[in-house]
């Protein structure tokens, strides 16, 4: 049963308040007592390979009915965790090593997979930092809050395999972009875009982002254009009615 799903990008927005202010303050966001996950920067994920970043994230917060399996089996009977340990069982040395590559690069630490206790250790085993059946839905839920990616799988698509297509997913900004200039706005576009705008960032401290901090910013920078552009429209003597005035202040709406 050794599957890897390659692409799931979309944004969503299920978190409370105080999760949310660590989110845009880049710290840590706890899965039980002892576990923490840091989120990336946009340098580390550029380091690493935007590409190969999707794929490790995909497959570590892909639901069951995302992989395919035989039509006589009941897919709802599963959870991600029980593919995945099942996999570290049976899926040969090559599923065993993409996995724990996975889990090494978005947990920045030394992963051990224990056999006889079926499950993950993070980091020195003496910390009893575990992966396991109890906490992975949880640690996928970080997963989710820390990139952006919606938490309502009915609501995801697959990409195909081009990178470009992938990037294009990433924010909702993307289609604004593209209607303005008429060409395809890659990953690499929007950070620039982001750079430009100032405020403080540019081309060289832009890279110290998290995915969440960007694509809040992101997403702040386009309304206040918004606002700015209808007011401007209204002096220019628009009419009310065709104008959707929403002030900046206001929530985010993904």
């Amino acid at each position: 049963m050794c599957v890897v799903w390659k692409y799931l990008i979309l944004v969503g927005d299920f978190v409370d308040e105080n999760t949310r202010l660590k989110l845009l303050a880049g710290l840590p966001i706890k899965v039980d007592s002892l576990l923490k996950i840091k989120p990336l920067t946009l340098r580390q994920i550029a380091d690493m390979d935007y590409e190969q970043y999707n794929i490790y994230l995909s497959n570590l917060v892909a639901d069951p009915k995302d992989f395919t399996f035989a039509k006589e089996i009941d897919v709802s009977k599963f959870s991600t965790w029980d593919i995945i340990a099942d996999n570290m069982y049976h899926g040969g040395d090559e599923y065993r090593e993409f996995i724990l590559n996975c889990l090494k690069f978005i947990l920045n630490e030394k992963v051990t997979f224990i056999y006889c206790k079926g499950c993950f250790y993070i980091g020195d085993i003496k910390w009893k930092i575990v992966l396991n059946k109890d906490n992975y839905e949880s640690f996928k839920n970080v997963l989710n809050f820390q990139n952006c990616l919606d938490k309502n799988k009915d609501n995801m698509k697959t990409a195909n395999s081009k990178a470009e297509e992938i990037k294009q997913k990433i924010l909702k900004g993307r289609q604004l972009l593209q209607k303005k200039s008429g060409l395809e706005v890659t990953f690499e576009d929007l950070i620039s875009v982001m750079a430009a705008n100032g405020n403080g960032l540019n081309v060289l401290n832009v890279w110290e982002l998290t995915l969440y901090q960007f694509n809040n910013q992101f997403s702040r920078m386009q309304m206040i254009e918004d606002y700015d552009i209808n007011i401007r429209s209204l002096l220019a003597g628009a009419k009310k009615e065709d104008i959707q005035l929403k002030h900046y202040i206001r929530k985010i709406e993904n």
